[in-house]
């Protein structure tokens, strides 16, 4: 399924389970209210607090499960809501669980209301975590497209740190190391599994390492650095000895090409991209981009 089915099957998904524990929610209530017939305990402030955020909240959050909806306008905000009621349950377990060490360092059993509220925070969190299993990976085409629309927009990313709002210290992008440095953390933006400087296996005696390694999307990714003119050659001659390298690893499907040329040093870019990329021996496919963009 795609983003958008996964958004509408995963907000259905957790509007059933919170109408299927309707009833527990309203007994957590009771239970947890000054009249409810419980002796108040050691920190019992803190579940009544949290079941009635937790019995507003995931009823107004998780109210409308059509995507678009009035809750969702688009699968990337439903799956930000969830992600940032996840974190909002992992905090109410810390607190809970707080209170039932204190409680059990009294010697004393976990009282009835704050089990009852520790048990929905708990399981309403492992509901979300099933949905959030099933998100799809990225497919070989929007990886692409991510890719590439990194690789793009790169040089904005550059000039944009160029000044420091608050006069603080500049990252300055120098050489190679530099535009590997900003482009894994524009990277983690939307990759989960980026592996750094992962081997291949050796060919002809000889062995070479990538910038990066997405996993889940078997893609190996390279940076390039133009400093003068005649680094065309040297690249290309570099790329096609990657691609007779990375052509040989099992684990590997596309390898993805960024040459960062700040200041237009190279003479036929797009004919450079268009020459090397495509499909190779070895590889699904070869993707070679040159920023910032030139059209011929």
């Amino acid at each position: 399924m795609d983003d958008l089915e996964w958004a509408r099957w995963g907000a259905k998904y957790i509007y059933d389970f919170r109408t299927a524990k309707h009833e527990e929610f309203n007994y957590a209530m009771e239970d947890n209210k000054a009249k409810s017939g419980y002796a108040p305990f050691k920190g019992h402030d803190v579940p009544k607090s949290i079941i009635s955020m937790f019995y507003h909240d995931s009823m107004e959050i998780f109210s409308d499960s059509t995507i678009p909806g009035q809750k969702f306008g688009s699968p990337a905000e439903f799956e930000r809501e969830v992600i940032s009621y996840k974190s909002t349950l992992e905090g109410w377990l810390r607190a809970l669980n707080r209170t039932a060490e204190e409680v059990k360092d009294s010697d004393a059993d976990i009282p009835h209301p704050l089990y009852v509220v520790l048990s929905l925070v708990e399981s309403m969190k492992t509901a979300i975590d099933f949905v959030l299993s099933k998100r799809v990976a990225i497919t070989p085409s929007t990886c692409w497209f991510t890719l590439s629309r990194i690789a793009r927009r790169l040089h904005e990313s550059v000039l944009s740190l160029k000044k420091h709002p608050h006069g603080g210290t500049i990252l300055a992008i120098n050489d190679e190391w530099d535009a590997q440095y900003l482009f894994r953390a524009l990277l983690v933006t939307s990759f989960d599994d980026i592996r750094i400087e992962e081997w291949n296996p050796s060919t002809a005696g000889s062995s070479s390492k990538c910038e990066f390694f997405l996993k889940d999307e078997k893609t190996l990714v390279e940076i390039k650095y133009v400093r003068k003119p005649s680094c065309q050659k040297r690249i290309k001659d570099e790329i096609a000895v990657d691609i007779l390298d990375y052509g040989n690893n099992d684990k590997v499907d596309r390898l993805f090409v960024f040459i960062y040329d700040p200041d237009m040093k190279l003479e036929n870019p797009v004919q450079v991209e268009r020459d090397l990329s495509g499909k190779r021996e070895g590889l699904g496919d070869v993707r070679v981009v040159i920023g910032p963009p030139r059209f011929q």
